[in-house]
């Protein structure tokens, strides 16, 4: 997803485009499909930007993105990490997250169909979430040379 088309989500959600939203939306567009955490918000946003901004800020924006689904919020060693939600990609999905990076990527399928003949006791599912955590090749790599 493009800064331009993100923003248009947020117009078209009747919210209004103001120059601190762009550079939230920007921070995670250049992020390379990591997850960040409020705290990487924050220091981002004051490394790139070089201005400050509250954590009272930050989470009412993650909260407002993750609500107008632009984000996706994932839980990563007990941290809430936010990503740009996979909005292009329509069929249902998972990831697999790096717990060294954040890096996020697609798994295209879902582990749910091979569950189904394993839940029993009348239970009906309504909706479920699957993660996959471990390390990417590139933090593998640089932990090698360690």
């Amino acid at each position: 997803m493009t800064l331009e088309e993100l923003l248009s989500m947020l117009t078209e959600k009747k919210f209004k485009h103001t120059k601190q939203r762009e550079r939230f939306l920007q921070l995670f567009i250049e992020s390379d499909h990591s997850s960040l955490s409020a705290r990487q918000v924050k220091e981002n946003f004051q490394r790139n930007f070089e201005t400050n901004v509250s954590y009272d800020t930050i989470y009412k924006n993650l909260t407002l993105f993750t609500q107008l689904g632009i984000l996706d919020e994932l839980v990563v060693d007990g941290e809430r990490r936010y990503h740009v939600a996979c909005l292009k990609n329509h069929n249902h999905h998972h990831h697999i997250i790096c717990t060294t990076c954040g890096k996020t990527e697609v798994i295209q399928f879902c582990p749910m169909d091979y569950m189904s003949t394993y839940i029993g006791n009348g239970y009906k599912v309504t909706d479920h979430k699957f993660e996959i955590y471990g390390m990417c090749p590139d933090c593998r790599t640089k932990e090698a040379k360690i």
